[in-house]
């Protein structure tokens, strides 16, 4: 049996010995022919003698793509700032903007696509979306003053939503 036609390898040389003239199914009268497709090939080599005989071997192909995925730990907020994107699938990576491993970590929102290439040369892509969440909080925050002389304090209340952090303490709405 030939090694397998492969994305890599577009064709196989087939090699037959044994003196004589050589004749290949399908032609060639050459004690080698290159082949790009698989079957069964036979040649049939004659003797001086005028003696025949046969062989045959079995070309095979494999263009199996590999398989791939790719997921991110996304989005991007304020808190964090990169994310880290995952391929698997085997083989070997390329990532576009660069990287051969199979994580990248990645700064900003956008479209990250990883290609693998399988040991037979065949290849497979996947992508992911990173977004970004820095969607800020709306903020207001009121009182109910003036300070004056029969009134010794003022209520600061705040809204928005989200967690609230006073200058000088405090985290609840009012202070």
């Amino acid at each position: 049996m030939m090694g397998p036609i492969t994305c890599n390898k577009a064709s196989v040389t087939l090699t037959a010995s044994g003196g004589g003239t050589y004749v290949w199914t399908g032609g060639g009268t050459s004690p080698t022919k290159v082949v790009s497709s698989s079957g069964t090939y036979t040649v049939t080599v004659t003797g001086e003698n005028g003696c025949t005989a046969s062989a045959s071997t079995l070309v095979t192909q494999n263009f199996t793509v590999p398989s791939v995925s790719v997921s991110n730990a996304g989005p991007i907020t304020c808190n964090k700032a990169s994310v880290t994107l995952t391929a698997s699938g085997g083989g070997t990576y390329v990532w576009t903007g660069g990287g051969t491993s199979s994580t990248k970590v990645v700064f900003s929102s956008g479209t990250y696509t990883v290609t693998v290439t399988g040991e037979n040369g065949c290849t497979a892509s996947a992508s992911t979306v990173v977004t970004q969440n820095f969607t800020v909080p709306s903020v207001s925050v009121s009182n109910d003053g003036p300070l004056t002389c029969n009134k010794a304090s003022v209520t600061l209340t705040a809204s928005g939503g989200g967690t609230y952090v006073w200058t000088g303490g405090g985290t609840s709405p009012t202070k």
